[in-house]
């Protein structure tokens, strides 16, 4: 094989061709060759390459010899090496525990490194010893169960890539520490963690006087991720934090300066209904990815103060409603839906993404849901439609009848013309039943209001005199009054040359009357249910003017409702009719009364006055109890 007349090749890739040793002359005339691939060959380090082999490569920047056969003895012979001086890149095996020699010590370009097949166990700082300048390492292939400062004091490095499950936490811990004296911007950690499942926070700590750009540790076993102070917040210069395909249950970092967060794959959806991921309350993130995350809802307010968002991915969740607070997101561009169980917006989320959509070109991806085609969905789809343009893959997107039929809506507007007509008559019905609802609901109250007038203003007197008194409303409270004299203003002169004379000078009963004995100052209506309540009975003078008066009925109800509800029944109401009057006059109740128990009429003779005061007397000392 000669290349010696093709002097301007640039790249040569002679991967996967079973090659199983080179000749010394084999890349003579390449000298303007930049790159060569020999991967996935039968090359074996120390027999296939002659010395002078890669000499005539004098342009050689990028190298890879990697895959070359599965158990690696020897390292890549350093005297071969050595003569690519011009070498930027190598990709190559790493054989245990020496994988290269003093002769990449010449090799004072080379800054990329990136390993195929790896033996290395243990990493000491004698395996890079001579390859100071290197500033891009790939170790992902090696299974290292050991560390003692490997990278300490590589200025020059600023990306790192790990890989394999077999790091304790004790070498994480060993690891950043150094990493403290580099220039470290991208830390990769997949698969890496043996018997790790809470967040090593060190990480974060040793970082953060550091200008790391970005941490991924994806694909390892974490299911806790949360800091315990401010120190464990996120370190002021990373910009990209990927904690995807883990099994995290819990977050929640100080992340103010992070632009992109990725934690698709995750098992965050119990969490995510009530907390959030951060305890920042100003973020700097541009985008989001909690797809796969077994999502059924979400906090209102899980993206406040998220105002420089542009992209959310909640696809592959279980989300059957959108209700999100998304009134700091004006400057959304992309919003992933799709593949949910969403079957409608609710109308504050539809008009916090209608804001959205004067200030942005928001995309919204909603394919593999299934709305409702119904008259709940109607606004949903309506809004849809309108803003058919913000939807990707809208020609795919499905509905459901309410009899479970799916419908294709790759003609929107003319499902929702559909709905326009059929929800026109379902709004008149449920119009006219909501109003025939209130319609019955506002007459029963208000009956009953009517039945029970008297029961109500007597608990509403009782109640404002219990506290206005701080007194307790029993039944067995002693009275301050032997009677209250209920009468009309025209029965005065009865009341004050007949009834007191008699009652109260003769009898020694002490009478309450409401010219003489009500509270000034205090309202009518509290001034007679407080006489009500204070007196063991309640005499009314029964009179047609009596029947007139509303102050003398509403004292005649009162006494009515203190029988009922205070007094447990007890007769405490006699009626005395002053005056001649049929019972057609009478009201129903006052009628009730008369049936159930007797009366007194005033005979208005002398010798008639006698037997009534005497009859008087006795009714008012009659089961007394107090």
């Amino acid at each position: 094989m000669s290349f010696q007349n093709l002097n301007q090749l640039l790249l040569l890739d002679l991967s996967r061709n079973k090659l199983q040793f080179l000749e010394p002359d084999a890349f003579f005339g390449l000298k303007q060759l930049k790159k060569l691939i020999l991967q996935n060959n039968t090359l074996i380090y120390h027999k296939a390459f002659p010395l002078e082999v890669l000499k005539p490569l004098k342009s050689l920047i990028h190298l890879n010899i990697k895959f070359e056969y599965d158990y690696i003895f020897e390292s890549f012979p350093d005297d071969v090496i050595s003569f690519v001086t011009s070498l930027q890149e190598i990709e190559i095996d790493m054989p245990y525990p020496y994988p290269f020699g003093p002769g990449f010590k010449k090799l004072t370009k080379l800054r990329k490194l990136q390993a195929g097949f790896c033996s290395i166990m243990a990493l000491g700082d004698y395996v890079f010893q001579y390859m100071k300048y290197l500033e891009y390492i790939d170790l992902s292939t090696c299974r290292i169960t050991y560390y003692r400062s490997t990278f300490s004091n590589r200025k020059p490095l600023h990306y790192l890539e790990l890989g394999n499950p077999t790091f304790y936490e004790n070498f994480v811990e060993a690891l950043v520490k150094d990493l403290e004296t580099t220039s470290i911007k991208t830390l990769i950690m997949t698969n890496l963690f043996y018997n790790i499942s809470t967040f090593p926070t060190v990480i974060f700590r040793s970082l953060n006087n550091t200008n790391i750009r970005e941490i991924s540790m994806k694909s390892n076993r974490l299911r806790k991720a949360i800091g315990n102070a401010v120190a464990d917040s996120l370190p002021s210069t990373l910009e990209t934090l990927d904690l995807s395909n883990n099994e995290i249950k819990e977050i929640k970092f100080g992340m103010s300066r992070l632009f992109f967060l990725n934690m698709r794959n995750n098992s965050l959806g119990d969490y995510l209904v009530n907390h959030s991921y951060t305890t920042s309350s100003n973020m700097q993130l541009k985008g989001i990815d909690l797809s796969q995350n077994s999502i059924f809802e979400l906090k209102y307010a899980l993206f406040n103060g998220h105002k420089k968002l542009q992209r959310i991915n909640l696809s592959k969740n279980f989300l059957q409603e959108l209700s999100l607070d998304l009134s700091d997101q004006s400057n959304l561009m992309e919003l992933d839906l799709s593949n949910n169980f969403i079957k409608r917006f609710s109308d504050k989320t539809i008009n916090y993404i209608k804001e959205i959509l004067k200030k942005s070109d928001l995309k919204i991806n909603l394919l593999n849901n299934t709305f409702e085609c119904s008259c709940l969905t109607y606004s949903t789809l309506t809004w849809i439609s309108e803003n058919i343009h913000h939807f990707l893959h809208s020609e795919n997107y499905k509905c459901q009848n309410d009899d479970g039929t799916i419908i294709a809506l790759n003609n929107i507007k003319e499902r929702v013309n559909h709905l326009t007509k059929a929800c026109a008559s379902h709004t008149i019905l449920i119009i006219c039943i909501m109003v025939g609802l209130v319609t019955v609901c506002f007459v029963t109250v208000i009956g009953l209001v009517y039945r029970y007038r008297w029961k109500l203003r007597y608990i509403y007197y009782m109640t404002r005199s219990k506290y206005s008194r701080n007194e307790h409303l029993e039944s067995d409270v002693m009275h301050s009054y032997d009677a209250f004299i209920s009468y009309s203003d025209h029965e005065k002169d009865f009341i004050l040359k007949e009834c007191i004379p008699h009652l109260e000078e003769e009898g020694n009963f002490r009478l309450c009357i409401h010219q003489r004995d009500f509270v000034p100052g205090e309202e009518i209506a509290a001034n007679i249910t407080n006489a009500v309540h204070e007196s063991r009975k309640i005499i009314c003078i029964i009179t047609r003017s009596f029947l007139d008066s509303y102050y003398c009925m509403f004292e005649f109800n009162m006494a009515r409702m203190e029988s009922i509800y205070s007094r447990g029944g007890q007769n405490i109401l006699l009626l005395v009719f002053y005056d001649q009057i049929l019972p057609k006059e009478l009201p129903l109740v006052m009628l009730e009364i008369i049936k159930q128990d007797s009366y007194i009429e005033y005979p208005n003779d002398e010798q008639g006055n006698i037997v009534f005061w005497a009859k008087m007397k006795e009714a008012i000392t009659a089961n007394v109890n107090t």
